[in-house]
């Protein structure tokens, strides 16, 4: 059903999917049986890691490496697989392969002998698309011994609920200012449009990603599985380490243990360390696209990273929270640009406009993307990305009487039954709108 699922999108892109099952579960199994010849082990090892990072360059990034390394030196049009297929979902299942293989490796797991299990692991419908990047110790046991239960089933549905509440309401509502004001041209936008852009797609790149996870993580619960949590309220943070430990915890564990340890860690001295952080950031900017500008993403995040780690790190320790918070979140928010443009030049024009620098004399004002509904989205938005709603239901079970737990539970069900019928009704009366991490 996976498989069905994964085809209703692109049936001509299944062949990959299903290679990679193949080919990766043959591989897992050999790199267990020649363990006693470390040479063999090794080359196996390697020449599997090499055929998925080939499968993720060749359907990725090919057209971005041959037009920039090799301009006019190969038809684009023969070698550009990516041109004509949308291999969905090939980043996230292209890692949880190499995560799967390495830990073969290095004798953290058995292989997957069942292979109707290991197929299970790769194309599991849920998070297939956009995530959580799910290793195959989390789900080992799931995948052969599940338990449903009425319990699990209803948090499952409360879960997806939310998450596509997340999407449709607040995600879709922001997403569609963003979108237009990110579309206007250098000499229509003004500064205050251009925060005003740049807030929304802050909320709308949150509330979709996130989203996504929560209905993942929901139907995975009503189908007996167990998939990591992959965010915890990000925005809150009061530094870039602790961004990254709080957003997308699933990409950021997977790039710490599979490529920042192997490649030294904090272990090689200062400057090393220094290196790995910006080599580690980059390819994660580059994970999510090829262009330069996510890789300046990548950058960015890494440059952060690393003047954490020199005097200023501590002089901003000392500084009081709301201090802390807010450097956080404008080196997150100034992020977003780079991730929401597509070309450098649009990015700094972008930026001139965020600044006041910008040549304009536009006729587009902020009334012109505002209303009442707009305006309560936002804010909506704004509380939800804070554990506001967390404290708020942690400090009432301290209270709780058999009426009031009652109460609680009723206005639970009431609450998710309002979001999942605002959510229906958007989806009927709006256009496709996908969610932004499926492109990757």
């Amino acid at each position: 059903m996976s498989i069905l699922f994964y085809s209703w999108a692109n049936v001509e892109a299944l062949l990959i999917i299903i290679i990679s099952i193949i080919f990766n579960y043959f591989f897992g199994l050999i790199i267990k049986k020649i363990d006693q010849f470390p040479l063999k082990k090794k080359f196996t090892f390697t020449v599997a890691i090499i055929f998925n990072l080939l499968l993720l360059i060749s359907f990725k990034y090919s057209n971005f490496l041959i037009t920039n390394f090799l301009p006019g030196t190969i038809d684009l049009e023969f070698i550009n697989f990516s041109k004509n297929y949308s291999i969905i979902g090939l980043s996230f299942f292209t890692f949880q392969t190499i995560s799967y293989l390495a830990d073969i490796y290095f004798k953290k797991i058995a292989p997957e002998k069942n292979f109707i299990n290991f197929a299970l692991y790769i194309s599991f419908f849920p998070k297939l698309i956009a995530g959580p990047i799910v290793r195959y110790t989390d789900i080992k046991n799931d995948l052969s011994t599940r338990t449903i239960t009425p319990d699990n089933f209803l948090n499952g549905i409360n879960r997806f609920i939310l998450g596509l509440g997340k999407k449709i309401i607040i995600g879709d509502t922001t997403g569609k200012i963003a979108d237009n004001i990110f579309a206007l041209t250098q000499g229509d936008l003004t500064t205050p449009l251009a925060w005003l852009g740049l807030v929304c797609f802050t909320l709308q790149i949150y509330f979709d990603f996130s989203g996504y996870s929560d209905m993942a993580i929901g139907l995975g619960k009503m189908f007996g599985f167990n998939l990591p949590e992959n965010f915890n309220y990000p925005y809150i943070s009061k530094s870039i380490k602790e961004f990254w430990q709080r957003w997308h915890i699933s990409l950021s564990t997977w790039l710490k243990d599979y490529l920042y340890i192997p490649l030294g860690g904090n272990r090689k001295g200062k400057y090393r360390n220094y290196l790995n952080l910006m080599i580690v950031f980059a390819l994660c900017g580059f994970w999510h696209g090829a262009s330069w500008t996510f890789i300046l993403w990548g950058v960015w995040y890494g440059l952060f990273s690393v003047i954490e780690k020199t005097p200023f790190g501590k002089f901003m320790e000392s500084r009081n929270s709301i201090v802390k918070h807010l450097y956080t979140l404008l080196v997150i928010m100034f992020s977003w640009v780079l991730f929401k443009t597509t070309t450098v030049g649009e990015s700094l024009a972008y930026f001139k406009a965020l600044f006041g620098m910008a040549n304009t004399t536009s006729d587009y004002y902020v009334e012109m993307y505002l209303n009442s509904e707009t305006l309560t989205i936002i804010a909506l938005g704004i509380i939800s990305s804070t554990p506001a709603y967390e404290v708020l239901k942690n400090h009432l079970k301290k209270h709780q009487s058999p009426y009031l737990k009652t109460s609680l539970y009723l206005a639970n069900i009431i609450f998710v039954s309002i979001i999942f019928l605002l959510s229906i009704t958007a989806i009927a009366t709006q256009t496709y709108t996908p969610f932004l991490y499926a492109q990757f």
